[in-house]
């Protein structure tokens, strides 16, 4: 989905949520796979700025 070219302007919040699919993953598995986190982020009049307070990291799951 393509995103309209408009500026984002200040005092907007939004969820900016990231994924990443891995490609390699088989069919049957490739929701195990995928990498999705979110944050809260404010536009203010200097720049972005995040709302989350927990701690930036990744966790890896070993289903095995």
């Amino acid at each position: 989905m393509r995103v309209p070219d408009q500026p984002i302007l200040a005092n907007t919040t939004f969820v900016l949520k990231p994924y990443l699919h891995v490609p390699e993953a088989p069919p049957t598995f490739a929701r195990q796979h995928c990498v999705t986190w979110g944050d809260a982020i404010i536009e203010t009049a200097t720049g972005a700025e995040r709302l989350g307070k927990r701690e930036r990291q990744l966790t890896v799951i070993d289903g095995k």
